[in-house]
């Protein structure tokens, strides 16, 4: 098939040449690939031109611009990644926020409790356990609590979260001031557990204060 073809074109181009005494054979859109032809020019010698021609461009010299360096130098810098196969078990923090009390529980990771807190352990009466300051006052104990502990065993924490009381809030401030400094590095999840109910039963009896 490539004798054949080319036999075609040696015999277009010389019946273009006895009819043209110069023109241009434009092999592709390439300008490099064009060749101009006169009538003392050699068909065939062209032809065979053409077919050797690469059909990539040429490389880049080595020593051009821009050079790639062989290893990076921020390689060795990096410590990425070094805490990846550290294994530490998950405590949980329950923090149960109601209108009524705040209850704060720290349990292991198999489900032990370590440590409970109250708004009536703090010291607050009847619905004075439900306010805000009941909740700081259990986050601040509560985070001493997981402090020794955390001088016993290195551990995680997770928050979990169940009620919209006011003591919600409090710890979520309690947590960005200077008594959780060392309790925000261990908290790697939170978790919001309130059961929202969606028509159900009848509800309970309001309570009177």
């Amino acid at each position: 098939m490539i004798d054949q073809s080319c036999l075609q074109l040696q015999a277009v181009m010389l019946s273009a040449s006895k009819c043209f005494p110069s023109f241009i054979v434009a092999a592709t859109k390439r300008p490099r690939l064009s060749a101009f032809v006169s009538s003392e020019t050699n068909p065939t010698a062209i032809v065979h031109d053409l077919l050797q021609t690469p059909s990539q461009p040429p490389a880049a010299p080595p020593d051009s611009y821009p050079r790639v360096p062989p290893v990076n130098p921020m390689a060795n810098r990096r410590k990425f990644g070094q805490f990846i196969n550290e294994k530490k078990s998950i405590y949980h923090l329950h923090w149960t926020s109601t209108k009524h009390n705040t209850v704060a529980t720290f349990t292991s990771g198999e489900g032990n409790v370590v440590a409970w807190v109250t708004g009536g352990s703090c010291g607050f009466k009847h619905s004075r356990r439900g306010e805000y300051e009941a909740g700081y006052q259990c986050a601040v104990r509560i985070f001493k609590k997981i402090e020794e502990r955390l001088l016993v065993e290195p551990f995680k924490l997770e928050l979990i979260f169940k009620g919209f009381g006011q003591g919600r809030q409090a710890l979520d401030s309690a947590l960005l001031t200077t008594e959780g400094e060392n309790i925000r590095p261990l908290v790697v999840r939170l978790t919001d557990r309130t059961p929202l109910k969606i028509g159900g039963t009848r509800a309970r009896k309001a309570r009177r204060l």
